[in-house]
């Protein structure tokens, strides 16, 4: 694994599954990490099992989101890489789905990228790196996978705009 030594990252969805799995990877790459998470007893357990911080964020919340990342930036002294790896898979086939099935995916998976994306980039003055995990149900279709998928394609696209946006700030 590439070195992190030395760098600030926050990453939301970091109290488990690949969020865990990557917090702990930069943490062990030499990185300072503070996990966020909309569930305050998993995210205290996972960032002391990983050796990172904590602080509670629910990305459906945009001032929530933008605390989140004043309260990382006071702990790491500024946020170098941002990570965002909230999500929820949910499947549902379209004639089957509950009737908030599509708004609390996507006020998760797309609201929340992007709430996550402004609020990392707008405290990262010196540029940074901003990273969106995806998913190939964003590109191909997938039976079940209509509000995933859709949120994820949005993502797909947000991310791209944000690049034209914020030139130095890298997005991947």
């Amino acid at each position: 694994m590439t070195s992190f030594a030395g760098q600030r990252v926050v990453e939301s969805g970091g109290n488990g599954g690949i969020g865990k799995c990557i917090a702990k990877c930069v943490v062990d790459a030499g990185a300072w990490v503070v996990v966020g998470s909309r569930n305050v007893e998993t995210l205290s357990a996972a960032a002391l099992a990983i050796g990172a911080q904590n602080a509670a964020l629910d990305v459906r919340d945009w001032h929530g989101t933008k605390s989140f990342a004043e309260t990382a930036t006071e702990k790491l002294g500024g946020i170098d890489v941002g990570v965002n790896s909230a999500a929820v898979e949910e499947m549902a086939f379209l004639r089957e789905h509950a009737p908030d099935h599509v708004a609390r995916i996507a006020a998760i998976q797309f609201n929340g990228a992007v709430h996550f994306m402004q609020q990392a980039s707008n405290v990262m003055l010196d540029g940074g790196n901003l990273v969106n995990m995806a998913s190939l149900t964003g590109s191909i279709a997938a039976p079940g996978y209509i509000a995933h998928g859709g949120a994820k394609a949005g993502v797909l696209h947000a991310l791209q705009v944000a690049a034209l946006e914020r030139p130095a700030v890298e997005f991947a």
